[in-house]
C-alpha cells in the first residue's frame, strides 16, 4: 500500500509540474505574441506615417525653393528697374527767363540716340516749352549741306511773339543746329513751305539765316 501511495504522489506532483510549466510556457508565448504585434503595430504605423511627413517635407521644401527662386526673380527685377539709364548731353541753345536772350543750355538724350535735324529742333522746341514758349513746327527737310525748318503760320515765332524774342527764337535753332550736325553748316528758315515772313522779319525762300562756314 505504501508503494501504491508513493508512485501515486510522484504522478500527482510530476502532473502539477508539467501544468505549471505548460502554464509558464502558454505565458512566455502569449508574450513573445503581443510583444511582436506591438512592434509590428508600430513598425505599420511608422510606415503609414513616414509617406505622409515625406510629403509634407517635400512640400516645404518645394515652397521654400519656390519662394526663394521668386525672391532672385523680384531682386533681379528690382536691380534692373533701379538700374540708371545711360544718356549723353547735348549742348543746345535755349532762351534766358529773365532777358529773354540766347544762352547755352544742356539737353539729355539715350546713349544710342541719333542725332538728326529733327531731334536737335525737338530738344531746343522742349527747352522753349519749358519757358512757356511753344513754336510750331511744320517740316524739317535737307538740302545739300542745309537744314531747312518751315514754321506753322499761325504759332510762334512767326505771330504772337515781340521782335527780339522772334530773334531769340530764330537763333536758338540755328545755333543748335550748325553746332551739332557736322554736314550741315547752314540754316534756311521758311513758312509752311513759302519763304519766311512775319510781322517784323522776311527772308527769300533760299535765304541763308546762318552759315557757320563763314566762321571757318
Amino acid at each position: 500500500m505504501k508503494n501504491i501511495f508513493r508512485i501515486a504522489l510522484i504522478i500527482l506532483t510530476a502532473s502539477c509540474l508539467i501544468f505549471v510549466t505548460g502554464c509558464n510556457k502558454v505565458e512566455q508565448m502569449n508574450e513573445t505574441t503581443a510583444a511582436y504585434l506591438t512592434s509590428s503595430s508600430v513598425e505599420s504605423s511608422i510606415e503609414e506615417t513616414n509617406p505622409d511627413d515625406n510629403a509634407q517635407r517635400k512640400l516645404e521644401t518645394e515652397s521654400t525653393e519656390s519662394l526663394e527662386a521668386k525672391n532672385q526673380i523680384t531682386s533681379s527685377s528690382e536691380s534692373t528697374a533701379i538700374a540708371p539709364a545711360a544718356n549723353k548731353e547735348i549742348p543746345i541753345y535755349t532762351m534766358n527767363d529773365v532777358t529773354l536772350e540766347v544762352e547755352a543750355a544742356v539737353a539729355l538724350v539715350p546713349e544710342n540716340t541719333e542725332i538728326t535735324p529733327e531731334v536737335i529742333v525737338g530738344l531746343v522746341s522742349d527747352s522753349l516749352a519749358d519757358r512757356s514758349v511753344f513754336i510750331g513746327i511744320d517740316s524739317i527737310t535737307t538740302e545739300n549741306d542745309a537744314v531747312i525748318v518751315s514754321f506753322l503760320s499761325d504759332q510762334p515765332p512767326v505771330v504772337q511773339m515781340g521782335g527780339s524774342v522772334e530773334t531769340t527764337i530764330l537763333d536758338a535753332i540755328a545755333q543748335s543746329l550748325v553746332d551739332n550736325l557736322d554736314d550741315y553748316s547752314k540754316v534756311i528758315f521758311r513758312v509752311e513751305g513759302g519763304p519766311y515772313s512775319s510781322g517784323h522779319f522776311a527772308y527769300g525762300l533760299n535765304e541763308v539765316y546762318l552759315d557757320s562756314s563763314n566762321k571757318k
